[in-house]
């Protein structure tokens, strides 16, 4: 017998478990979470409990969807089904209970990022009409090429999020807005060269990652991303520059890709779906 009830019904050591169990076999690699990575994960997808629901068959937890919300956009951050436990129907019937909810609760629309390798993810998706809004890639480079630069500034990462908001995509991954980069504080740093922003991981560690990267609208295509990129490859000499896989493909093919960045073996796709009433 199947039921569902939200997240609270459950320890968050039990949750931990749950997940844990639920990526066993993930496709990016097994995810592993005791309580405090799990309340890490929380906070960083922003998923509230309240609208999480949990999947029981006979009273045992089985699966799990992990929901996100901003307005009236929700977010599914993660959802799976215990091993021993798959194939049975209980991930679909998981996924129409939180489709029902959101629309429920008056949501215009859902969105999910899904690896594409991942092919029962995407089968459900697409054949629940979620809409493919573009491809998002992760990128590597070991060698950034460097070139001196004394005009860069470090600047606060709310700055680099107001500057996101003003001039980046219109429809970015959840992860990589304005409201997302908010989370970011020291370590992280932010820096300005002209009108180029962006925002990356502890500078002082030897592997970079660039949580965002952005130009004012009037300089786009002008090289400005560049020549930052390359004045803190200087700043910051011997560094192994990472690129999460929530990067848009137009943003990686116009800039990383042509300074020396590799695309990482996986990648995922932005979709949607808008809810009828």
């Amino acid at each position: 017998m199947m039921a569902f009830n939200n997240a609270r019904s459950l320890s968050l050591q039990a949750l931990a478990d749950l997940m844990t169990q639920a990526f066993s076999n993930y496709v990016a690699g097994r995810l592993t979470f005791d309580v405090e990575a799990f309340a890490e994960w929380l906070w960083r997808e922003d998923a509230h409990l309240n609208l999480s629901q949990i999947a029981y068959i006979d009273q045992k937890a089985v699966g799990l969807a992990m929901m996100a919300r901003r307005g009236n956009v929700s977010r599914l951050a993660a959802m799976g089904v215990a091993p021993d436990m798959q194939n049975q129907g209980i991930g679909k019937a998981l996924f129409r209970h939180i489709l029902n909810q959101a629309r429920t609760r008056g949501d215009r629309k859902v969105v999910v990022e899904c690896f594409e390798q991942n092919e029962s993810g995407m089968r459900l998706y697409r054949g629940a009409d979620f809409h493919t809004v573009r491809r998002l890639y992760g990128y590597r480079c070991d060698h950034l090429l460097a070139r001196q630069s004394p005009w860069i500034e470090e600047v606060e990462s709310a700055e680099v999020a107001r500057q996101v908001e003003l001039h980046g995509l219109a429809d970015l991954p959840w992860q990589a807005t304005g409201n997302a980069l908010l989370k970011y504080g020291p370590p992280c740093a932010g820096f300005r060269l002209e009108q180029a922003c962006t925002l990356l991981s502890d500078p002082r560690q030897p592997i970079v990652t660039i949580h965002a990267l952005v130009v004012e609208k009037q300089a786009q295509g002008s090289g400005q991303a560049r020549a930052l990129l390359a004045g803190l490859a200087a700043k910051f000499p011997g560094k192994i520059w990472h690129v999460r896989t929530i990067c848009p493909e137009e943003i990686g093919a116009a800039v990383f890709e042509k300074i020396g960045f590799r695309r990482e073996p996986l990648h995922q796709v932005q979709m949607h779906k808008v809810l009828s009433p």
